[in-house]
Formats: C-alpha cells, structure tokens, sequence
C-alpha cells in the first residue's frame, strides 16, 4: 500500500502511484507522509494514478478529512492542477467524490480521468 512519488521538473509535476489496498486511515497517513518527505514539491502539478489502488474501505467521512487536509496543503497552489488516473468504476467514484469534496475550493484545477495519457495533457495544459 505504498505511494510512490517521482517529480519531473521539466514539466513541474510530482506523480504518485498508489498501489495495493488502503483502508481510509493508511490512504490519510500515506499521503501525510508523501507531503512531509525530504524533498517533496509543493508548488508542481500533480497526477494521482490510484487505477492500481483498491480504495473500496474508504469512506466519505475519510474522503473527507483527506480533503480538509490537501486543501490546507494547497491554499496558496490555485494556479496548478491535479489529475486523478483511476481505471476502475469504484476508483473513478471515489476521485469524483473527492473532486466534490473539494468544491469550489479547487474549481477546475481537478480532473479524473480513465486514462492517462489525457491526464498528464490536461494536467500539463496541452489540451
């Protein structure tokens, strides 16, 4: 259940891939962890690739808190964007719950997408 993060500096871009299965309080540790490693980059774009990940223990109410947590993490990020890469239904639901979530907070500078090759244009402004 780990997520792996690689930064690209050319296009100012952290990816993460979550692999395995995450309750909701391992999916909030993961990420806190992922944010507070030496040499993560706040101030890049993102791609979410969660289409290895199996999330279905997560709930709202984590979701939730995840959410709280990222947008503490973004309040001054408004002009970058994150994509979500989710390839099954259950896991294009829950990034679309959390694209919710996040409300007019984030307006468009979240995206899910099915695929990745969309992702990483929309999330890179090529599209």
């Amino acid at each position: 259940m780990p997520i792996e993060t690689t930064y690209h500096e050319a296009e100012n871009l952290r990816h993460h891939v979550l692999t395995g299965k995450f309750n909701g309080q391992e999916l909030i540790e993961q990420v806190k962890q992922t944010y507070a490693a030496p040499g993560f980059v706040l101030r890049a774009r993102s791609i979410w690739d969660v289409s290895r990940a199996d999330v279905s223990e997560v709930t709202r109410d984590e979701l939730r808190v995840l959410a709280s947590f990222i947008q503490g993490a973004w309040r001054d990020t408004s002009d970058l964007r994150a994509a979500f890469v989710t390839g099954s239904d259950l896991n294009f639901g829950m990034a679309r719950m959390y694209e919710q979530l996040q409300g007019v907070y984030q307006e468009d500078s979240i995206r899910v997408f099915r695929e990745a090759e969309p992702a990483w244009e929309w999330v890179c402004g090529r599209s």
